[in-house]
């Protein structure tokens, strides 16, 4: 995880690093997973930046406060089951 300033000016080249060292990472999945489940608001987490999660999010997440991928498999706090990984579009599965 990495926490850039921004995501312009400098903050934009920090950003592109941090996914670079993502992109090779050994627990990437299970870093975005932990991400999502948790609803982290700010930092690159498993080669993702904040707004590619909140844009990757169910429409109704948002609204309900609650994790739904749709399946109605969601554990007792309104996740997703433990090992669910959500690939985002343009990263790898």
């Amino acid at each position: 995880m990495f926490f850039p300033v921004s995501s312009v000016g400098p903050g934009h080249d920090e950003v592109a690093a941090a996914k670079e060292v993502c992109a090779s990472c050994l627990v990437r999945r299970q870093c975005l997973q932990f991400a999502l489940a948790t609803r982290q608001a700010h930092g690159v987490w498993g080669g993702t930046t904040e707004e590619e999660r909140r844009l990757s999010a169910p429409a109704g997440a948002a609204r309900s406060g609650r994790a739904d991928d749709g399946t109605g498999d969601e554990d007792a706090a309104g996740g997703p089951p433990a090992g669910t990984v959500r690939a985002l579009p343009g990263t790898p599965a």
